[in-house]
This record gives C-alpha cells, sequence and structure tokens, in this order.
C-alpha cells in the first residue's frame, strides 16, 4: 500500500523522477503510416504502478500511459471514480467534475482561437482550476492480478519484505478476496451499463461506437528509464476494456 498526501501532483513527479520518451505517440500522428495520422483522436493519460528495475535497483514506480481513441464522435461524457476505501464505483458527468473534451493547441498555436486550427485532437482535459470533489485526499495503490497472483505467496512476500506486519495476515487476504468480488461485480456490472447505453444510441452514433478504435502507449524503452515492455498490457478500464493495439 501506498499514501499520497492532497498536495501531490503525480504527473509532476513523473517527469522529475524519469525522463519519459513518447516519440511513438509522436510518430502515430505525424508519419503517414501512422496509426493515429490524420484521425480524429480523442486522449486521455493515466498510470499504472508497478515494479520496476533501474540501474541495479527497484522500486513501485507509476508509468505514464497515454490512451489514444480513434472516433467521430466524443467517447464518453460520464468518468467512473474509483478507489480501494470506495465500496462501489461512482458514475458522474464530467462536467460535473469540470472535465471536458476540448481541441488540443499545440504549443506554437496557443494564440489562435480554436476554430481556426481545424483540430482533429481532443483531450480531456479539467476547465478548472478545482473541482467540488475531495477525491484527492489519499490515494492508496496495492497491485494485486487476481489472475496471476496466488493470494498466500502475494501475502508472505509483503510480510517477508516487511510491508504488512504478520498479525494481520488473515485480515488482510480476506479484505483483499472481497476487493476481488467487489471487482468483478462492478466490471460486470459496467459491461451491463454500456450495452444498455448502447441500446438507446441512435443509428449513427451506435456506428461511431462500434467502429471507435482504441490505441495505449506506454513510454519508449531509453537508456535514461526503466525498461517496461514486458509490463504491457491491453487493459485500459472496466468501461473501455481491452485497447486494439499497444505501442
Amino acid at each position: 500500500m501506498e499514501f499520497f498526501n492532497e498536495d501531490r501532483d503525480l504527473w509532476n513527479q513523473f517527469d522529475s523522477e524519469y525522463n519519459w520518451n513518447f516519440s511513438n505517440l509522436q510518430d502515430a500522428f505525424e508519419k503517414e503510416d501512422g496509426v493515429l495520422h490524420e484521425k480524429n483522436v480523442y486522449l486521455f493519460a493515466c498510470s499504472e504502478p508497478q515494479l520496476v528495475y533501474f540501474r541495479d535497483k527497484s522500486a513501485i514506480t507509476r508509468i505514464p500511459v497515454v490512451v489514444a481513441i480513434v472516433s467521430p464522435i466524443p467517447p464518453s461524457d460520464k468518468i467512473g471514480i474509483n478507489s480501494i476505501q470506495r465500496e462501489y464505483e461512482e458514475i458522474h458527468d464530467m462536467k460535473k467534475m469540470n472535465l471536458e473534451w476540448v481541441p488540443y493547441i499545440p504549443l506554437g498555436k496557443r494564440g489562435s482561437s480554436v476554430e481556426t486550427l481545424k483540430s482533429q485532437i481532443f483531450i480531456l482535459s479539467c476547465v478548472k482550476n478545482r473541482y467540488p470533489f475531495d477525491l484527492t485526499k489519499y490515494s492508496v495503490v496495492c497491485e494485486y492480478d487476481w489472475e496471476l497472483d496466488e493470494l498466500e505467496d502475494f501475502t508472505k512476500e509483503l510480510i517477508d519484505n516487511k510491508k504488512l506486519p504478520e498479525d494481520h495476515k488473515d485480515t488482510f487476504k480476506e479484505f483483499v478476496k472481497e476487493k476481488v468480488r467487489e471487482g468483478t461485480r462492478a466490471k460486470l456490472q459496467a459491461t451491463e451499463k454500456r450495452k444498455k447505453a448502447l441500446q438507446k444510441l441512435n443509428p449513427e452514433e451506435s456506428a461511431a461506437f462500434k467502429s471507435m478504435r482504441f490505441y495505449k502507449f506506454y513510454p519508449v524503452d531509453t537508456p535514461d528509464t526503466p525498461a517496461i515492455s514486458n509490463l504491457k498490457a491491453t487493459f485500459i478500464n472496466r468501461y473501455y476494456g481491452h485497447a486494439h493495439q499497444v505501442l
């Protein structure tokens, strides 16, 4: 488990820790054979906590990831909020969170109006500096893959590494089992909600959603960053499911 206080700025910390390189994302837009070249693209970023090795040291590191959605229409106007502390996932309108899909304006054209740019790239952006939800007071990270990890071995490793008191072993195992059950239920509920939402779409919107393509971009391996090629995963989240391609 890892705790962060409310004053954290994780995105600033990414570059301060490692000089992550997303030249693959740039190539996808600029090269004629790139998967995003001259496409209508919606971008959002996230992070994935992973145990990485770099220069003979290991540490849990939040790897930045960019998800690109090729779509003729905005992919969603809802956002799901979940954490270890929450019993269920909460679904909110993005506008209530002060989040919107906005045109990406290149750095050299920040003085231009949106209309003159004819941008085909949109980013999920916070349109205000503060939002009315107290969501960032604490963040807890507990990385457990219920399909791959053996719970007994997983717990023993935490105890051996002095990250979990031995007298909390049984309580911790029950906690993890319950979180797995909650995750399974939430996944089924999210799938059902998405099906119902698709059924309400008109034929044009339905065709647009079915044509969406999802691409997941990880940083390129460089001498200045940990090697993460073997840590890449297709899974995006419970709503979008898996990416069509990982780069």
